[in-house]
């Protein structure tokens, strides 16, 4: 899944096989959309192992980075991991 603010916050997902972790990784870092993603694919296990703490920090580093973190996840029907 991914928030696109070109469609008024709209939530579109985005069919993805097998994801180059890495570069998203990388991009995570910087940008506070893949950091999100990052942290969802983590939270529910799509693509990637489910893993409560890398969703905790990728969320918190998209939060820093000034992503609606909470309204993401609750549009999405998820609740933030525990730290």
């Amino acid at each position: 899944m991914m928030f696109d603010e070109a469609d008024g916050g709209a939530l579109v997902a985005l069919a993805a096989t097998e994801p180059d972790l890495d570069l998203v990784e990388e991009a995570a870092e910087t940008d506070r959309r893949a950091a999100a993603t990052l942290g969802v694919m983590h939270l529910t296990g799509d693509g990637i192992a489910a893993d409560p703490d890398a969703a905790a920090r990728w969320l918190a580093a998209a939060e820093d980075l000034g992503f609606p973190v909470d309204d993401w996840l609750a549009q999405l029907g998820l609740q933030r991991p525990l730290p």
